[in-house]
């Protein structure tokens, strides 16, 4: 569902002023959050909810609460509860001052994260992002980790996270997302993909769409943001994305600065390679089982071994037994 911020404001109480919050705002825009949850169950349920957050939460039912800003300081760390009733879905709506969004957003799995069905606005920019100061918070990786019912996205999702240096790892963003259904073509277009001086690097895309078995494609173009050419790891990007047949033509050509796709397109449905995929990454040195158990594949693998002579090819295509040339693999390679 595209993000339409009147559609939303317009589901908001009429005559309410959103700016109307005290000015404890810092000189922070208020931000704006949506997502729906769902239990699937014909009986009563709760929703759990830990964020450092002021503002109003609307809970979808009709009802809202007014969370009040801190006495003092920035940090104002709440836990919300709501019971909803019988099967529908809610689409629960910040607006407010959004710190950092806790459970179900982040580590972990279970619990409040089992709810959400879908994020229907654009992430918000979280307090210390893209700051010198103070270092992004990592929530950028993990995001949606474990959303197990999730079934889609904003087209917009990480939209808000343009500011240099604030985004420096897609680590996990969907992992173990087993519904999940499409990926947005331009996830990753707004991002400047960068990292602040004086904090850890942290750039990779590891793990960042594991397990989602739903998708059925790679959006061409998903990764041609110049930025991402600073990316070094990309370890078991679509690893166990079984329903994805096809890796899209110039997926990597931006990546110049790879050097390590271990698992990256391991255990998926895949039933060819493009022969250029890699032309564009000459820095490779760790191709361990970046192509293993793809039994569909049946055209040729390309010659890895002989484009990469010096790198590290454990296992790449274990398991590719159906491809034309697999006789010719090294054994170091399968």
């Amino acid at each position: 569902m595209a993000y339409d911020q009147a559609s939303f404001l317009a589901g908001v109480a009429v005559g309410r002023n959103l700016k109307s919050y005290p000015s404890l705002m810092r000189n922070r825009a208020e931000s704006i959050f949506a997502f729906t949850v769902g239990a699937g169950s014909t009986e009563q349920w709760q929703f759990d909810f830990t964020l450092d957050f002021w503002g109003e939460i609307f809970w979808g039912d009709g009802s809202s609460e007014v969370i009040d800003p801190p006495a003092f300081g920035y940090s104002n760390l709440v836990t919300l509860s709501h019971v909803y009733q019988g099967a529908m879905t809610y689409r629960i709506m910040l607006i407010g001052t959004i710190n950092n969004l806790g459970n179900p957003f982040g580590l972990g799995g279970g619990g409040p994260k089992t709810k959400v069905i879908s994020i229907d606005t654009p992430y918000p920019l979280l307090r210390g992002m893209g700051s010198a100061a103070n270092s992004p918070r990592d929530a950028d990786a993990f995001l949606c980790v474990a959303m197990t019912k999730l079934e889609r996205v904003a087209s917009g999702l990480l939209s808000n996270w343009a500011t240099p240096g604030v985004y420096e790892s897609g680590n996990s963003i969907f992992t173990n997302c087993p519904t999940l259904e499409q990926i947005p073509a331009g996830l990753f277009d707004r991002i400047e993909y960068g990292h602040i001086p004086g904090t850890i690097a942290r750039e990779r895309l590891y793990q960042s769409f594991q397990n989602c078995s739903s998708l059925q494609i790679i959006p061409h173009g998903l990764l041609d943001n110049p930025s991402l050419s600073i990316v070094k790891e990309m370890q078991s990007i679509f690893s166990g994305c079984t329903g994805i047949t096809q890796i899209p033509h110039g997926l990597l050509d931006q990546m110049t600065g790879l050097e390590l796709v271990a698992g990256a397109f391991r255990n998926m449905g895949l039933t060819d390679i493009p022969p250029d995929l890699f032309d564009h990454c000459p820095n490779i040195t760790g191709f361990q089982y970046t192509f293993a158990d793809n039994a569909g594949i049946t055209g040729n693998l390309p010659d890895l071994w002989t484009q990469y002579p010096n790198a590290d090819g454990t296992g790449c295509f274990r398991g590719c037994t159906n491809a034309a040339n697999y006789g010719s693999v090294p054994n170091a390679w399968k």
